[in-house]
């Protein structure tokens, strides 16, 4: 397995009967994101990488 130093944050939340698995984590990048802020050279969205409603 290809090791790219990436610890994804898991963040599971629970409402109701519905169960959501969000990921996030710290992502670089080659383009800035805000043109013009040199600080702005990474991506850390929260993704949802799982549902289940029971």
């Amino acid at each position: 397995m290809w090791d790219m130093g990436i610890t994804p944050a898991i963040i599971l939340e629970v409402n109701d009967r519905t169960i959501n698995v969000y990921m996030r984590a710290h992502i670089s990048t080659k383009e800035l994101q805000v043109p013009g802020n040199r600080y702005s050279d990474f991506r850390n969205d929260l993704i949802k990488a799982f549902s289940q409603t029971y």
